[in-house]
């Protein structure tokens, strides 16, 4: 541009002459919302077809997607709307960030996470933070950062419940009801002490079920990977096939069975319920 004015001492002038002159003007340059390091456009279909593929591997329940909002709380209708800066304003401190997150069908909405300047403002000073309907975090900006993204992650997985006897009573009952008449029939034609009138049974059928059976099981199993370790369907299924259930006790032994056996035993350690983490808790 100096070169075309004819300006070629245009260098030359006074250090900070450019420099006070755009603040003079109040020429300022301004990233567009999210400008700075949003993903290239050209990108967009293959990664969404990537993401199409991964989803299709889950049921849509178990499908979430978090994604945050600002939110001026006390903003008025009245008040003066500005698209650029304004003039002498100061920076607004009545904004707050908010995420929220659901899976794909809407059956479960997590809390709302609520993300403010201040750590105990006069309101709610006296108020459990745990006590409120969101989850609530705090930083000098109100903006989502990686170690907040991070504490939340960890604390929505406090959510997950421990097993507990309960729980097998339950899968024991469901299972047993569904095994149908055709499975038990199959099983005592299997023993070869039924009498030979009986129709015989289609082994390769047999074999084909149980391995459709044995696929779904391993599909499950490969969604639950965490540590990159390989478990095997058909390992699982069988891991008790050798575990022990009775035992042929002497008198001595029975004896002592019965004097320490507990009326009430405390559920195990391992099966009690489990304990939320607090914000304070997870922000450490």
């Amino acid at each position: 541009m100096p070169e075309d004015l004819i300006l070629m001492d245009f260098r030359h002038h006074k250090k900070g002459w450019l420099s006070n002159f755009k603040k003079r003007k109040q020429i300022k340059e301004h990233y567009k919302s999210g400008e700075a390091a949003s993903a290239p456009l050209d990108d967009l279909p293959a990664f969404r077809t990537e993401l199409k593929l991964l989803i299709a591997q889950y049921d849509l329940n178990d499908v979430y997607n978090a994604d945050e909002t600002g939110l001026y709380w006390k903003l008025e209708p009245n008040k003066s709307l500005s698209s650029g800066p304004l003039i002498g304003t100061k920076k607004p401190k009545d904004r707050v960030t908010i995420m929220l997150a659901c899976n794909v069908t809407g059956t479960h909405k997590l809390p709302a996470v609520f993300i403010h300047r201040y750590k105990n403002p006069k309101c709610i000073r006296n108020i459990d933070k745990n006590t409120l309907p969101v989850w609530y975090y705090w930083n000098n900006v109100s903006w989502m950062q990686r170690s907040l993204f991070q504490s939340w992650i960890k604390q929505h997985g406090t959510e997950i419940p421990t097993l507990n006897i309960l729980n097998a009573i339950d899968w024991v009952t469901e299972s047993w009801k569904n095994v149908t008449e055709d499975v038990i029939y199959r099983c005592w034609k299997r023993t070869g002490i039924l009498l030979d009138e009986l129709e015989d049974i289609n082994d390769e059928q047999l074999d084909d079920e149980i391995e459709i059976e044995n696929e779904i099981v391993q599909s499950l199993i490969d969604q639950m990977v965490v540590d990159n370790t390989i478990v095997k369907a058909e390992d699982y299924i069988k891991i008790d096939n050798i575990l022990e259930t009775n035992d042929i006790l002497n008198d001595d032994e029975i004896i002592a069975a019965i004097q320490e056996a507990p009326e009430n035993e405390e559920e195990d350690k391992d099966e009690s319920e489990a304990l939320m983490i607090s914000n304070k808790v997870a922000l450490e």
